[in-house]
């Protein structure tokens, strides 16, 4: 392959000019996604190989462009936490080519803090972009939401695929991706923390394969989407804002349009429509990944369902009534509903909490139900006495929207398969009766099938607050210096690994 120099590499007066002509200017915000394999390699002036296109010449390229005011965004996603790796933002690399980890690895450019999704930036522009926790892979303040909020010009080089996709998709809410909560380390400078985040993941065992993006668009070229070829490989320039209103018009006509169609199409594409549903009686769910198992917690809303509990003294006087009193409680499942039983006061005691902090799976596992009350004031119960407790839940209920006793239901089943599959086989299930097509219907019916799986029931009164904040349904991680001491070694020897093996 020949270049432009004595070498056979390529300038960066060359490809400057290509990206003069693509319509890159002084002062622009661009991401890049690129391939610098496509140039093929040449051998340089020592005799060794190296790539055609070198990324401090597509950086310097770049730059002269843009120039000092512009800023450059490159993909840098380490997947850390889905390796079983802690996530350090100066040091894991970045998985996304040579190119990206070129620029990870720049004096002075800034990188988020998303564990698997993270972006890297160098540029007057990159503090305003990655600033912020950037706890959503492509949520409405991640990096790629402010790139299309400034219509930054995304750049390919030598690929047709650009992460931008991802997160119109997920703008769109197609009906294959949900959100999956992930648990692990992150470390930044000397400090290392304990954190969630979440990504928005697409049904893996449904055969989908994500289709370029720019190879379904090609029927919508135009000056919009500027086209240039450097050495026989093809970029791209286009805006951020043009990009997304072209994904989202093909996605409107067909939400499979960047994928292959799923096994369960169906199937899939009812839950997508569930998940999304604006009606206040849909369930939803929040998946957890727990060391590489995922499962589905079930969210149901209040109104459909009712919880009952009471106690009762010896003499018949009411001592706590769902019916009067807030109560939430968590059932693990070798509680039977209906319960009722006659238990001394000191027996009961065990199975109550004043703190949401202590609904731990570990105290569950011992008492096998627990209660907290929200009356204000702690229970009278005198330890020697005994007193009646029921325990019930009414499902399918025509109440009103909020009756007292009605609750939110959270239900992690104990099942062999990921949620993913067992929600999609349950609205398979579902789909193939005579039923009619309500979420309200659909809602019951899932209920009733989990509840036979239960492993943990939790009964939540407060809407607003996350049920990862109830330590019984957190992703569990290891605590202690010597876990930490033992992930940070193993991250020393992978990213070592990686970075020798690296070359694109």
């Amino acid at each position: 392959m020949s270049g432009d120099t004595e070498t056979g590499l390529l300038s960066v007066h060359l490809l400057a000019s290509t990206l003069r002509t693509l319509g890159l200017t002084s002062g622009d915000t661009v991401m890049v996604h690129s391939d610098l394999r496509r140039f093929g390699v040449v051998r340089n002036m020592r005799g060794r190989l190296s790539l055609a296109l070198e990324p401090k010449v597509l950086y310097q390229a770049l730059r002269d462009v843009i120039g000092p005011h512009g800023t450059i965004v490159v993909p840098a996603f380490s997947y850390s936490w889905t390796r079983g790796l802690l996530y350090s933002v100066e040091r894991s690399p970045s998985l996304e080519g040579s190119f990206s980890e070129y620029v990870r690895t720049l004096p002075g450019t800034r990188r988020s803090l998303h564990p698997l999704m993270s972006v890297a930036a160098i540029g007057p522009a990159a503090e305003a972009l990655l600033a912020g926790p950037d706890t959503t892979s492509f949520g409405s303040d991640s990096p790629f939401a402010r790139l299309h909020r400034v219509d930054a010009k995304q750049l390919t080089v030598g690929v047709s695929v650009s992460s931008f996709s991802d997160y119109v998709q997920w703008a769109c809410r197609v009906p294959y991706r949900y959100r999956k909560r992930f648990r692990g380390w992150i470390e930044t400078g000397e400090q290392l923390r304990e954190a969630e985040c979440e990504h928005c993941v697409r049904y893996l065992d449904q055969g989908l394969e994500t289709r370029p993006v720019f190879e379904v668009l090609e029927d919508r070229r135009s000056d919009l989407i500027r086209t240039g070829n450097c050495h026989g490989v093809l970029l791209r320039l286009v805006q951020s804002r043009d990009l997304f209103n072209f994904i989202a018009a093909r996605l409107e006509a067909d939400p499979y349009a960047f994928t292959t169609r799923p096994r369960d199409e169906r199937a899939v594409t009812w839950l997508g429509q569930v998940f999304r549903n604006p009606n206040k009686m849909a369930p939803c769910i929040l998946a957890l990944d727990r060391e590489g198992q995922e499962q589905w917690l079930w969210l149901f809303p209040a109104g459909l369902f009712r919880f009952g509990v009471s106690i009762e003294g010896p003499a018949g006087e009411m001592i706590l009534n769902s019916d009067c009193e807030k109560v939430e409680a968590a059932l693990h499942q070798t509680v039977s509903l209906p319960f009722l039983k006659t238990l001394t006061g000191a027996d009961i005691k065990k199975h109550l909490v004043a703190d949401r902090k202590d609904l731990t799976l570990s105290c569950l596992l011992g008492s096998g139900w627990l209660l907290r009350p929200l009356v204000g004031k702690p229970l009278r119960l005198v330890p020697s006495k005994r007193y009646r407790v029921r325990l019930e839940l009414g499902i399918g209920s025509d109440q009103a929207d909020n009756p007292e006793g009605s609750c939110r239901l959270a239900i992690l089943p104990r099942i062999s398969v990921s949620g993913a599959d067992f929600g999609i086989q349950a609205a398979a299930d579902w789909l193939s009766t005579a039923a009619p097509a309500d979420v309200k219907d659909f809602a019951a019916f899932a209920l009733q099938r989990l509840l036979g799986k239960a492993q943990i029931v939790a009964l939540l009164l407060d809407e607003d607050d996350g049920p990862t904040d109830i330590p019984l349904f957190r992703p569990d991680l290891v605590a202690g210096q010597s876990a930490r001491r033992t992930r940070i070694d193993v991250f020393e020897r992978k990213a070592n690994g990686l970075r020798s093996g690296n070359c694109a």
